[in-house]
């Protein structure tokens, strides 16, 4: 692991990025996201000993526990608790408007090195689908209804992990959200 500016950079294997694009998970929006789901997703992840939480809620508490989905296979699940705010992005050189990023801990299940995961602040609903695909630089995380490009997408976001391959996100995977 890297550091930047005295503090370890988090980074993802190539391994974690290949779990990630068959994800069957989701994030906020990808730099304009409207969706009121915003808030109640964000992506947990560790990398070298360290954990990291992004989401657009301000007001998550240490001590809260939150589920979540592995991204590699969705049926794995898991929980974390949220420790303290931190100041900085997850993801060095990512600083997002609007983001809150948390330390966590698993509690229950396990959450792979380097493979990112969706938490909720509440159950998955079941009539939601999730997934993933690699791009270059990152991973698209979409929230979908119960049929993945059938029915509208409820949610997107373009994960930076700086970098990943690309090729492997369907149009409608990767368009940017609608205003």
């Amino acid at each position: 692991m890297r550091r930047t500016k005295g503090r370890p950079a988090m980074r993802m294997d190539l391994a974690g990025l290949v779990a990630a694009a068959t994800l069957a998970l989701a994030v906020s929006g990808c730099g304009g996201d409207s969706s009121a789901d915003a808030g109640r997703i964000g992506v947990a992840y560790t990398s070298g000993g360290h954990t990291c939480f992004d989401i657009r809620n301000a007001g998550l508490s240490p001590g809260q526990r939150l589920p979540f989905l592995i991204a590699a296979n969705p049926r794995e699940r898991g929980e974390i608790e949220i420790g303290k705010k931190l100041e900085r992005p997850c993801i060095e050189g990512d600083p997002r408007a609007g983001y809150f990023y948390y330390d966590f801990k698993v509690v229950s299940g396990k959450l792979p090195e380097g493979a990112p995961a969706l938490a909720l602040t509440s159950a998955p609903p079941a009539d939601e689908t999730y997934r993933s695909c690699g791009a270059p630089y990152g991973v698209h995380l979409t929230v979908w209804g119960a049929k993945p490009f059938e029915a509208p997408r409820k949610w997107h976001e373009f994960y930076y992990l700086g970098r990943g391959k690309g090729g492997e996100c369907l149009a409608s995977e990767a368009a940017p959200d609608a205003d």
